[in-house]
């Protein structure tokens, strides 16, 4: 039994989207993990930030210049070892006043660090911006590890 000109189309036709689709899945899939890779290591970096500024009193965050407004930090995924440069994030801190109007506004601040960089991949150049806030309190618990 042999099959005729139109069901051989049909059937390759068929396999050519079949295989079009896998082949844009599996690469939508990769710049999902690649995005995802690069938001967690923005997250590690704020975290990063926001516990080393646990170790300062509220006078010091509030008053002095002991730590950077600005920061940069760089990570070098492997993907791009063969490349000079890898995603390199730029880093603010920004400290306000909390913004309420109860009795202890004095003593506490917003901490609010943020994080950009620009994604160069496949899809282009596409930045991306994270942000991380906090409330840094006079009677906080940096005074545990400070007094006690």
């Amino acid at each position: 039994m042999a099959f005729s000109l139109i069901e051989v189309l049909v059937g390759t036709l068929i396999t050519t989207i079949t295989f079009v689709s896998l082949l844009g899945s599996i690469s939508f899939g990769l710049l999902q993990t690649e995005i995802a890779r690069e938001n967690l290591r923005a997250t590690q970096i704020m975290l990063e930030k926001m516990e080393g500024l646990r170790l300062y009193t509220f006078d010091q965050v509030v008053s002095s210049n002991l730590f950077a407004q600005t920061f940069t930090a760089s990570y070098y995924p492997l993907a791009l070892t063969n490349q000079s440069e890898g995603i390199t994030y730029y880093g603010q801190f920004t400290i306000t006043d909390p913004g309420t109007s109860a009795d202890y506004n004095a003593n506490m601040r917003l901490v609010t660090v943020s994080v950009s960089w620009t994604n160069v991949s496949r899809s282009g150049q596409i930045p991306h911006t994270r942000e991380m806030r906090t409330l840094v309190g006079r009677y906080g618990i940096q005074n545990y590890s400070f007094y006690n």
